[in-house]
């Protein structure tokens, strides 16, 4: 036997195992698949699938690839290999795209706000319909699964937008227009969230022909394009175990470098710890990806314009009444403190319905407070009454608001059963001690009160995360003004805080701030397997704190908290100490610390503005720092380069960097192209040199690309990987992360061996005073 059909023969063993591990995605629990070899390149496969025997024969060619494969079913014509997938003796995706339509929620004044693609060091972004954008680059990448990143701060529309697009490719797909379906998969604030759960529930809720067994195939050979919002709650805390990475870690490395997946998540620091942890992550170290960020832009004033003359024409209003709708609007927005969210979707929604029904808002107050009062005082006044008076005032309605998100934050979930509902308005009712018959009201109207909103199976959850994480705020706040670390430190061990319930807090937390921070960081003294947590939510607080903080900090000191995606802008620190804290992808824009001390501090992918930014804090080394964002107006790119790092810092006022670091004597322009092979490598794990976008032509277009190319696969920080795509192009594959190849231009740095070996041969092949 040669060579080339002892490889051959592998080939077709490697498609047989696969192809029979697709068909028992799809074949009946406990029921066996058999693949037997017929003539030539054929091979006929059985399975049983809802209780009937099926076959197909299946001609497999020189392609390890199965979306190649030609299928036969008994005498029909030959089809493809997604079409057999897709069709209705297996997925029936047909008819699920009609179950997505029949379920999706009235979006006739739906209006998607625009977005831009951040992909390039380059290229201008250019902002065009979030939706268009979104299907425009949620393709097939060829050798490498597709991640595209949609990111958007809470009430800026990630949602919405995700289920318009799933309901529109739908019906695309219903009549033809689409070759994908897209299934969409809620991972927000689930309990104990597995991708695997997930997934299975939303397919239940479709009742679909399939089960979550078949999913990988399907999204690998481009039948479906998974579409997980929530992304982040996967994610988890770094450094530890959590199931649900490892479950979202399993699923992509089933997709074989294939497929495509849209991930929403608050903010591009989710897409750099993706990308941190899948490269750590057991059995997916071997699987090409590549990561495409979207980032979601506020309403403009004519998208604004357009959703309230939708809702104005469903309404049935005259010219007369839309111009004064639009004048309560604009008067709602009218002040500095809340025109920020003008371009907001949630608040211009939520601030229309309560026009629309009659009410007013005033300018120059919290708009969410009043929006809040508003819900409230109509459900207390309203609908929980009998005939003489109101069963509850509307500030127990916020307590008891206060109960359900505090119970979902104990649970670690978004949404309550019926029965875990009642139980928590039962033990606030029997405390307040409402009379029997008030007690049994509420608790049947608890389910449709308002802020609430039916879930899956007969759940409850908020109307939107930003009413939890108003009513979350509550028991915080409350915990931190007590002053005792014990039941403080028990509520912030359990799952991540959002964002929004810290600021909020940390709003209401703002008198008294300092001896507020002193509980926050006691609470964080105890050393067990929940400190990581209890510091990450502690830090979250405390931002808030510090952000709504009037004035300047001084003489405090700041200790054991992870700052961890805050954001510590206007946040200024006068003679102060800050000990044992880690700041990772935290912005530092307009962050100030002036004659302070630092003492085992850790900073990751920090965004700072030199022009904003003031680091005078001392023993702050520069290698304390691990990449920087470097953050203007115009753009925001990650630097690896720790020459370029130490500089930035220097213009940051960083006294330990106005020393230059010792660096290896490597010519300049060598490091500049290392610097964007860097940057190339936090969006993907391979690349091939064929690609044609801007980011690679600038790499390998360089001088010495070839010469640098080939030092790094000698030293084994890349190698060359065969895959099969179209053209069956050569790949290039990174070993070590960003940072861990840019710090071996520090000739201090502790590196790994093979950067080491890397940066050796460089000052060898080009010493610093070679020129190009």
């Amino acid at each position: 036997m040669t060579a080339q059909s002892h490889k051959f023969d592998g080939l077709q063993k490697e498609l047989q195992n696969l192809l029979k591990k697709d068909l028992a995605g799809f074949a009946d629990p406990g029921m066996s698949v058999t693949v037997e070899e017929a003539e030539q390149n054929w091979v006929r496969a059985e399975w049983v699938i809802r209780g009937e025997r099926r076959s197909a024969s299946f001609q497999l060619g020189g392609s390890a690839d199965l979306r190649d494969v030609v299928v036969r079913v008994e005498s029909s014509t030959d089809i493809s290999y997604r079409s057999f997938l897709a069709g209705t003796e297996m997925a029936n995706l047909r008819r699920l795209s009609t179950n997505i339509v029949n379920l999706a929620r009235d979006g006739s004044s739906y209006v998607a706000p625009n977005a831009v693609l951040e992909n390039s060091l380059d290229e201008d972004l250019q902002e065009i319909s979030a939706d268009a954008l979104v299907r425009q680059i949620s393709k097939n990448d060829d050798g490498r699964t597709n991640v595209v990143f949609l990111t958007a701060q809470a009430g800026v529309g990630k949602t919405s937008l995700l289920q318009h697009v799933v309901h529109t490719v739908a019906t695309d797909y219903r009549s033809g227009q689409a070759e994908a379906l897209w299934l969409y998969v809620d991972a927000q604030g689930r309990r104990l969230a597995k991708l695997d759960d997930a997934i299975s529930g939303e397919l239940g809720k479709l009742r679909a022909q399939f089960s979550f067994d078949a999913v990988a195939s399907l999204v690998r050979v481009g039948c479906i394009v998974l579409v997980v919002d929530g992304f982040d709650e996967l994610l988890g805390i770094q450094g530890s175990y959590d199931e649900s990475f490892s479950s979202l870690a399993s699923f992509l490395d089933e997709l074989q470098s294939s497929g495509c997946v849209v991930a929403a998540a608050r903010s591009a620091y989710y897409e750099q710890e993706f990308v941190g942890r899948v490269n750590s992550a057991i059995g997916f170290r071997t699987d090409g990806w590549v990561v495409n960020r979207v980032r979601l832009q506020l309403w403009n004033a004519d998208q604004l314009d357009l959703y309230v003359e939708k809702r104005a024409e469903e309404e049935g209003l005259s010219p007369a009444q839309v111009s004064d709708v639009k004048a309560k609007i604009s008067t709602a927005f009218a002040s500095d403190s809340v025109s920020h969210l003008r371009g907001m979707p949630f608040f211009v929604s939520r601030v229309t319905d309560v026009i629309l029904k009659g009410s007013t808002l005033s300018s120059g107050t919290d708009l969410l407070e009043q929006l809040v009062n508003s819900y409230v005082s109509r459900e207390a006044e309203e609908k929980l009454r009998d005939a003489g008076h109101s069963y509850l005032t509307p500030a127990q309605l916020r307590e008891v608001f206060s109960e359900i998100a505090e119970e979902m934050w104990r649970q670690d979930t978004r949404e309550l059963s019926r029965t875990s509902l009642r139980e928590v308005l039962e033990v606030w009712l029997d405390v307040a001690g409402l009379p029997s018959e008030a007690q049994l009201a509420i608790v049947d109207r608890g389910p449709y009160s308002a802020l609430l909103q039916s879930a899956d199976k007969g759940a409850v959850k908020f109307e939107h995360d930003v009413y939890y994480s108003y009513f979350l705020a509550g028991p915080i706040v409350e915990l931190t003004r007590k002053g005792d670390p014990l039941p403080l430190r028990q509520a912030l061990r359990r799952s991540n805080l959002p964002v929004e319930a810290a600021n909020m807090a940390g709003a209401r937390l703002r008198t008294h701030a300092t001896d507020r921070l002193t509980v926050l960081m006691t609470a964080c003294e105890r050393q067990d397997a929940s400190t990581e947590q209890v510091r990450q939510n502690a830090g979250t607080v405390a931002a808030g704190i510090m952000r709504a903080h009037d004035g300047a900090f001084e003489g405090v000191e700041i200790r054991l908290l992870r700052f961890v995606d805050c954001d510590l802008s206007k946040v200024t620190l006068r003679e102060s100490t800050l000990r044992d804290c880690i700041f990772t992808g935290s912005d530092l824009q307009n962050f100030r610390l002036m004659n302070c001390l630092g003492e085992r501090l850790s900073f990751e992918r920090v965004g700072v503005d030199p022009s904003t930014t003031l680091l005078d804090v001392s023993r702050v080394p520069v290698n304390d720092f691990r990449a920087l964002r470097l953050i203007d107006d115009a753009s925001d790119i990650t630097v690896y380069d720790p020459r370029r790092v130490s500089e930035i810092l220097a213009e940051c006022g960083l006294p330990e960097a106005q020393v230059p670091i010792p660096l290896r004597p490597v010519n300049v322009e060598i490091v500049d192209l290392l610097e964007k092979l860097s940057w190339l490598f936090s969006k993907t794990n391979y690349f091939t040199e064929q690609d044609g976008t801007a980011d690679v032509r600038r790499v390998v277009q360089h001088a010495h690309w070839r010469t640098t190319r080939n030092a790094m696969i000698d030293a084994e920080v890349l190698s060359w990987s065969k895959r099969q795509t179209s053209g069956n192009k050569k790949f290039l594959r990174v070993h070590v992360p960003p940072n861990d190849l840019m710090a071996g231009q520090d000739s201090q740095a502790t590196v790994v061996p093979v950067v080491r070996t890397l940066w050796d041969s460089l000052e060898s092949l080009f010493p610093e005073e070679t020129s190009r």
